[in-house]
């Protein structure tokens, strides 16, 4: 590996002192437009890299970000999620970062529209990270915080009509035709079930998943709507209520996908109704969801790497005021993993 170029030989370079270039690679001190621009060209030249974590202990402004995302549950997605964020701010523990933690619950669009009003107090507010379920609050949200010139980044999801810093998603179209490929129903016999929310407001990430797995029923000659069925994602005993009466009514089904991290409720029930001729494909590597796929009454799980989204994100952000990159829009497409029974000993999501 070529040797990293020297301070001084970057300053010989740009025709400016030792110092000079300590002070721009620091952000200490008072420098020329002139001399600023020559350096940051000799750096690009030499291809010098700064250390992040000099450059962060010289940098003495307390930065504060605020992070709106569905409450972590134990086990839960977003529990993996808030794992990456607070394994990037160990790894960042010289810097001083404030954290101001404001979650909303995922279904319910009044408990997010409470949580985004209370980013838009938080003092001295730096940057936003935003795990967006609801289209319009989020939308709304983001306007506002564009008027404030705060920047925002997206984890889990990337909505229309913003204008993110950064997002860190997997394609929720491609998971889609993935749920299709897995599937593998026939033209009739297939059911959505998905989760009530209350304000009658859908995840987004659940709509882009169905007109992915649409799109690939179409490609592939199935022309037959499937059946659907709403449930609740709080009362257990409503919820499976609420599936049992839908598949007694339905025995034909057999093909069966639930487009969000609550699959492990249709597969408990199915398995109390003795429907193991179901085929069942879910999302999110859940302590419930991994149960269930090492019972069977999960076929297969399509994972996200959460844990590597909520790293990312605060990689990003510490890029931006550390090394003073500036915006550059950027969108980070995660792998999709599908994890089955057969593989999930081996399965073990990173955060890198």
């Amino acid at each position: 590996m070529a040797k990293q170029a020297s301070i001084k030989e970057i300053a010989q370079m740009a025709g400016v002192s030792p110092g000079t270039v300590d002070r721009i690679i620091h952000n200490r001190g008072k420098v020329s437009e002139k001399r600023r621009i020559a350096v940051e060209k000799a750096l690009e030249e030499a291809g010098y890299k700064t250390n992040i974590h000099t450059s962060a202990v010289s940098y003495r402004k307390t930065i504060t970000i605020a992070v709106s995302c569905p409450m972590a549950i134990e086990g839960g997605y977003w529990s993996s999620v808030e794992k990456g964020f607070q394994d990037a701010l160990d790894e960042f523990s010289d810097i001083d970062i404030r954290w101001v933690a404001l979650p909303y619950d995922q279904f319910d669009v009044d408990s997010c529209n409470s949580a985004y009003s209370k980013v838009l107090e938080v003092e001295n507010l730096d940057a936003v990270i935003i795990g967006a379920t609801f289209e319009e609050p989020t939308q709304e949200l983001c306007t506002k915080l564009d008027s404030m010139g705060i920047p925002y980044v997206f984890v889990d999801s990337s909505i229309k009509g913003t204008a993110p810093w950064a997002v860190f998603v997997s394609d929720q179209h491609i998971c889609g035709q993935v749920v299709g490929r897995l599937l593998d129903a026939e033209e009739s016999g297939l059911a959505i079930l998905a989760t009530r929310r209350r304000g009658s407001k859908r995840a987004t990430n659940s709509i882009e998943r169905e007109r992915g797995l649409l799109d690939f029923l179409k490609d592939h000659g199935i022309t037959t709507e499937p059946k659907r069925c709403q449930f609740s994602s709080t009362d257990i005993t409503l919820a499976e209520r609420e599936i049992g009466d839908f598949f007694r009514e339905n025995p034909e089904i057999r093909w069966v996908t639930v487009l969000n991290s609550r699959g492990y409720i249709v597969a408990d029930t199915l398995k109390k109704l003795g429907r193991s001729d179901v085929r069942l494909v879910c999302f999110d590597f859940t302590a419930d969801n991994r149960r269930c796929l090492e019972e069977g009454s999960i076929y297969s799980l399509i994972c996200q790497r959460p844990a590597a989204q909520g790293y990312n994100a605060i990689h990003y952000l510490v890029e931006h005021f550390f090394y003073k990159v500036g915006r550059k829009e950027k969108t980070t497409t995660l792998p999709i993993d599908v994890v089955f029974k057969e593989n999930l000993p081996c399965y073990r999501e990173s955060n890198r």
